[in-house]
């Protein structure tokens, strides 16, 4: 369950609410006995929106584009997330009552999911821009390790092939 620092390093954290509402809403779901995982494949946006045959900008707005090459970014090289895959977790006071609970299962769960991770996408099993949020249940407090560790690479496998065919 070691993962090598550059390993963990690819692999980034969801920040924002509206992220964690997007796979939510738009993701694919599965629910084990320690915890419930989300998934959603992000879609990168092109970085030329007129030559998508969108309109052009408003009078006085600077094209996206033409504003990113006056600020010296790359625009069409750059990518979109500079994780190959992103990550959240969801630890409620709903749940567990008290901090040092959620701190717990938080440290637990993340060791766990980092080394999931990590090793799938080494493998390619994980397609690039994916987001994951992980919903820890009662139980993964008390369940040994290997528990979490099982149902955790269970939900992730079977998320990412039904998300390939």
């Amino acid at each position: 369950m070691k993962t090598r620092r550059d390993q963990i390093t690819k692999i980034g954290r969801l920040l924002k609410r509206s992220d964690f509402l997007r796979v939510q809403g738009a993701g694919k779901k599965w629910v084990t006995p320690t915890c419930i995982v989300q998934m959603v494949q992000t879609v990168t946006p092109h970085p030329n929106p007129t030559m998508l045959g969108s309109t052009s900008p408003s009078r006085g707005e600077v094209p996206p584009l033409l504003t990113s090459v006056l600020a010296g970014d790359d625009a069409l090289s750059a990518p979109a997330s500079p994780y190959l895959c992103r990550y959240g977790l969801t630890v409620t006071k709903k749940i567990w009552k008290h901090s040092v609970d959620r701190n717990r299962v938080r440290r637990r769960v993340r060791a766990v999911l980092l080394g999931i991770l990590a090793g799938r996408m080494n493998t390619g099993q994980i397609p690039p821009q994916t987001d994951f949020v992980v919903l820890p249940r009662v139980s993964a407090l008390t369940a040994p390790i290997e528990a979490i560790e099982k149902d955790l690479s269970w939900a992730i496998k079977r998320l990412t092939t039904v998300d390939q065919k």
